[in-house]
């Protein structure tokens, strides 16, 4: 592990400075010199200077005005480095396919996730993010008890590749992190309502301990649940938290065929 001095001035964020931890992060990201690869919250540029390496265009996105600085110094003479100075919350993300590497900072986790895996899923490819590890364990938990997430789950195969201590990180911060990797298995067709599709996660969803029965009849006719139940080969006394994601989509989209859609959430 390799230390550097810290950073100009710390914005709340924990740079990665372990290089065996940032080549692990592009290796599990199966980057391709095609790639375009966006680095969120690139700091001094510490997983970017390895990410030239592998693909065809890094898009380095950071809002400190220092950091900013910084990188268009160092990447100057790199034609395939693109500097960001943005909010990466606010940044009009490429419209084309694209990856991610980055170790994000940690107290907007909640909207970079929403912004890649919801509002840019047709184009976010997957990618590794270093994240905290109680969000870690949430996304890769077998019990989902989050609409949002199992949106997520529903097209994206999420995996913990491990744990991080403290000491790749400068400043450390005071809890772990870890590795994750996300891996796109189905893009949005252009007909599929991804806003409706929430919207019937969050009805079903909202008590994870009720049975996939109790779910259901909120949506679906008796002889409809029954039919369901028997097409996908469903034990409907099981809990809502233990349904498979891709289990919720087909039966969403049984929904657009048999229900009415003035009845639909």
């Amino acid at each position: 592990m390799t230390r550097t001095k810290k950073p100009v001035r710390f914005t709340g964020q924990h740079f990665t400075i372990d290089r065996d931890l940032i080549l692990k992060a592009i290796k599990y990201a199966d980057i391709q010199p095609q790639d375009t690869v966006l680095d969120i919250g690139a700091g001094k540029g510490f997983l970017t200077v390895h990410l030239i390496h592998h693909a065809r265009e890094i898009i380095a996105i950071e809002k400190d005005k220092e950091l900013v600085r910084l990188l268009k110094n160092r990447f100057s003479n790199d034609p395939n480095v693109i500097v960001s100075d943005s909010d990466f919350l606010k940044t009009n993300l490429p419209k084309r396919p694209f990856k991610v590497v980055s170790n994000i900072p940690f107290g907007i986790t909640a909207g970079i996730l929403r912004k890649l895996l919801f509002e840019n899923q047709s184009y976010f490819l997957g990618g590794t993010l270093i994240l905290s590890g109680e969000v870690a364990r949430k996304l890769t938990s077998p019990h989902i008890l989050n609409p949002q997430l199992c949106f997520y789950r529903s097209f994206y195969t999420i995996r913990q590749i491990e744990t991080i201590s403290p000491e790749s990180f400068l400043p450390p911060p005071t809890i772990n992190a870890a590795l994750v990797s996300f891996h796109r298995h189905e893009a949005l067709s252009d007909e599929f309502d991804r806003d409706g599709y929430l919207r019937f996660l969050c009805l079903v969803g909202e008590a994870p301990s009720i049975t996939l029965r109790q779910a259901l009849k909120k949506v679906f006719r008796k002889s409809q649940v029954r039919m369901i139940a028997y097409r996908f080969n469903l034990n409907i006394e099981n809990t809502v938290k233990n349904v498979h994601p891709i289990v919720w989509k087909s039966i969403y989209n049984e929904m657009t065929k048999l229900v009415p859609r003035r009845y639909w959430p």
